[in-house]
C-alpha cells in the first residue's frame, strides 16, 4: 500500500511504498506549495500555469542568486577599494566571474525559470544575466570597445594598450554611462514589480537601482574631468598657464566626486549582495526540507494583485446588490 508523508512546512510530499515485509526502495516527491513558499523559492507571485513541469523539475532560483552574488560580492568590494583593489579599475579583474557566474549561470536559471512559466524571475535574470555578459565583453580588449576611442587610431602596438588609451577618454566614458543610466531604469522597473514579492527582493533590487544611478553618474562625471584635464594641457601649451590650473583644479575636482560615487556604488552594490545572500540561504533551507524556515516578509499580502481587487469589487457588488 501507499502511505503518504507530509513535511511540516507543506513543501513537500513524499510517497513511500510499502509491501508486506516493510519499507521498499521506491520514493517520488512532489511539489504542493502555499503561495508564500512559492514567492520564496522562485521570487515571483504565483500563478496559475499549464502541465505539471513545476512537479518535474528543480527549482532554478538558487542557481540564479549564486551566479549574482558571485559576480556582485567581489565587484561591489573592489569599487570600495577594499585591501588595495583599485576601485579606478572597475573590478576588472573578476571578468572570468561576470562571464561565467553572473553571466551563464544566471541565463541558466532565467532559461529554468522561463521553462516553469515563471516570467517576472525570468525577466530579472534574464536582464542582469545579460547585464553581466554587456559588462564583461566590454572589460574584454578583443571585442574592442574601449580601444575604438583610442586617440590615435593604428598607433598602438597591441589591442591591450589602445584599450587603455580609450578608456581614459571622455567619449568612452558617456558612451557607457548611458548603459548603466538604462540598466537603472530597467531596476527600478524590476523594483516596481518586486512590490509584490517579499521584503530582501524589494530591497535588494533598491539598492542595485540606487547603485546604477551612482555609477551612472560617475562616469558622467568622470567624463567631464578628463575632458577638463585635457583641455588643461592644451591651454598649457598655448602659453595660457592661468586657465590650464584653473581647468585641471576643476577637473581634479570632479576626479574626486567621481571617486567618492563608485564608492558609493560600491556600498550599495555590496547591501545588495548580502541580502541576495540572505535569499540564497532562505530558499537553500526551504530547498532542503529544514527543520526552520527564514522568514522573508510576502508582500503579496499588503500589494494585492489586480485579479484580488477585481474579485473583491465584484463580490462587493453582488452583495450591496442583494
Amino acid at each position: 500500500m501507499s502511505v503518504p508523508i507530509n513535511n511540516a512546512n507543506g513543501m513537500l510530499s513524499d510517497d513511500i511504498e510499502r509491501n508486506d515485509h516493510g519499507l521498499s526502495v521506491q520514493r517520488t516527491g512532489s511539489l504542493s506549495m502555499d503561495p508564500v513558499m512559492f514567492e520564496k523559492l522562485f521570487l515571483s507571485p504565483q500563478t496559475p500555469v499549464h502541465g505539471q513541469l513545476r512537479q518535474m523539475f528543480g527549482v532554478p532560483t538558487p542557481l540564479a542568486l549564486i551566479g549574482f552574488g558571485i559576480s556582485l560580492t567581489p565587484l561591489a568590494c573592489c569599487l570600495m577599494g577594499w585591501r588595495g583593489s583599485d576601485n579606478q579599475k572597475m573590478g576588472a579583474a573578476n571578468i572570468g566571474a561576470y562571464f561565467w557566474f553572473g553571466g551563464a549561470a544566471v541565463l541558466l536559471a532565467a532559461i529554468g525559470e522561463f521553462l516553469l512559466g515563471n516570467t517576472f524571475a525570468f525577466t530579472v535574470f534574464a536582464g542582469y544575466g545579460a547585464w553581466y555578459l554587456t559588462y564583461a565583453a566590454t572589460l574584454q580588449p578583443f571585442y574592442g570597445a574601449a580601444a575604438a576611442y583610442a586617440p590615435v587610431p593604428g598607433y598602438y602596438s597591441n589591442l591591450g594598450e589602445a584599450t587603455v588609451s580609450g578608456q581614459l577618454t571622455p567619449g568612452y566614458t558617456a558612451s557607457f554611462g548611458f548603459v548603466i543610466v538604462f540598466m537603472t531604469v530597467l531596476s527600478l522597473i524590476f523594483l516596481v514589480c518586486a512590490s509584490r514579492v517579499n521584503i530582501p527582493f524589494f530591497l535588494l533590487l533598491l539598492a542595485v537601482t540606487v547603485a546604477f544611478a551612482l555609477l551612472s553618474a560617475a562616469l558622467f562625471i568622470e567624463s567631464q574631468a578628463i575632458h577638463l584635464i585635457g583641455e588643461a594641457g592644451t591651454l598649457e601649451g598655448a602659453g595660457d598657464n592661468a586657465a590650464a590650473v584653473i581647468s585641471l583644479a576643476k577637473g581634479e575636482a570632479k576626479l574626486k566626486i567621481t571617486l567618492r560615487l563608485v564608492v558609493g556604488a560600491g556600498a550599495s552594490f555590496f547591501a545588495a549582495s548580502m541580502l541576495n545572500w540572505f535569499l540564497t540561504l532562505a530558499i537553500m533551507l526551504a530547498v532542503v526540507d529544514f527543520p526552520f524556515n527564514v522568514q522573508v516578509g510576502d508582500l503579496s499580502t499588503v500589494m494585492h494583485s489586480r485579479t484580488q481587487v477585481e474579485r473583491a469589487k465584484r463580490a462587493a457588488a453582488v452583495q450591496n446588490g442583494r
